[in-house]
């Protein structure tokens, strides 16, 4: 069985669990890692060889303070780990650019042509709010306790939500055709 198709289609359901249901189940991505793992078994793979698991590590260290900053969520780093059980190191870099890059373009554009609301907050106050956000992260950062840490959006409207596995799914199509 190719893995890049395995892949896909595990991005795809994730992508699919994130739109339908607002979160990814940890028994699908469980589901992914034991095919990842039964792979390595099947095809005798060395580690030093094809670090997979060192590609598995590049995501949870680059995301890991976004999750705790509450900027992506637990499932789209479990995601990315997982996917990048399956790719060489450099790959799943490229994936994290692609991913990244996409999702930010379209959340500005979303932004920009969405027209206004009383629901909604307008483009003017949501960058002086990450303006906020970036001043109380700079001062935790120099560890300055009257600063309180707090999420970057306490949004719970399901309009202004970016599903990130959409994204990864998106990503990967231009691997799973073999480009990069």
């Amino acid at each position: 069985m190719n893995t890049r198709f395995l892949v896909l289609t595990l991005a795809e359901g994730a992508a699919l669990f994130d739109l339908k249901e607002e979160r990814i189940p940890n028994l699908w991505l469980l589901t992914g890692l034991l095919f990842s793992l039964a792979g390595q078994l099947l095809l005798f793979r060395d580690s030093y060889r094809h670090p997979e698991f060192l590609s598995a590590l590049i995501p949870l260290l680059l995301l890991f303070p976004f999750y705790l900053l509450r900027m992506i969520g637990a499932g789209d780093v479990k995601l990315l780990m997982l996917i990048g059980v399956f790719m060489a190191p450099g790959q799943i870099l490229r994936l994290l650019l692609l991913t990244f890059l996409s999702a930010a373009v379209c959340a500005v554009l979303r932004s920009c042509i969405s027209w206004p609301d009383s629901n909604r907050v307008c483009f003017s106050e949501r960058f002086r709010y990450l303006k906020t956000y970036i001043y109380i992260v700079r001062s935790a950062v120099l560890l300055r306790p009257s600063v309180m840490w707090e999420p970057y959006w306490n949004s719970s409207r399901p309009e202004e939500r970016v599903h990130l596995a959409v994204y990864v799914f998106a990503g990967l199509i231009p691997w799973a055709a073999g480009l990069y």
